[in-house]
């Protein structure tokens, strides 16, 4: 099966997206919510959650959602093993984000911001302040920021965290959605 790219997710006020390496934090502005880019054992992922004390805390308050390149899992408060998992299509026909470095100090991201995850798929993405609602989360992407049809799209916003399936060139479908705290 051939994946199907759908338009580009990087705004028309971006003219230029960040990449990334490990171990850089990003922090959407203006709340509590980062995303880590890390590495362990080989893998690359991205771990987003609620940090009211800062990137410096030693855990998260409520619901954290992981992306790697082999899928999305939703980690519940307290646990160490995931309560949902969605995994992605096989990514392998696509070529990866390459180039950026890792940042010593904390990114913040605003509006409709993409940040590419370099050597993966993924790219972090924020949704700006719609009804107290703002968000941060992972898409995956080709190398020109198109999304992947049948991939999932994991988030954090002030009130959930949700998986979503982009099932479509426009059209996407909530399949998990639990309040954040």
């Amino acid at each position: 099966m051939s994946l199907l790219l759908v338009a580009p997710v990087v705004s028309a006020r971006q003219s230029s997206v960040l990449v990334v390496k490990p171990y850089t934090v990003l922090r959407l502005a203006g709340t509590d919510m980062y995303c880590t880019v890390y590495s362990q054992g080989g893998t690359t992922g991205v771990v987003c959650l609620h940090l009211p004390n800062g990137p410096t805390a030693k855990s998260g308050k409520g619901y954290e959602m992981v992306a790697t390149e082999k899928g999305v899992v939703i980690v519940a408060p307290g646990a160490t093993k995931p309560s949902k998992a969605y995994a992605e299509p096989s990514l392998s026909t696509l070529a990866r984000i390459v180039g950026g470095a890792p940042h010593a100090k904390t990114v913040t991201i605003a509006g409709n911001d993409v940040v590419g995850v370099s050597g993966t798929h993924m790219a972090v993405y924020s949704t700006p302040n719609v009804g107290g609602n703002a968000g941060i989360g992972v898409i995956y992407v080709d190398p020109a920021y198109r999304q992947v049809v049948g991939s999932y799209t994991g988030a954090i916003t002030n009130k959930y965290v949700t998986v979503i399936e982009i099932s479509g060139a426009k059209a996407t479908k909530v399949i998990y959605r639990h309040s954040v705290y």
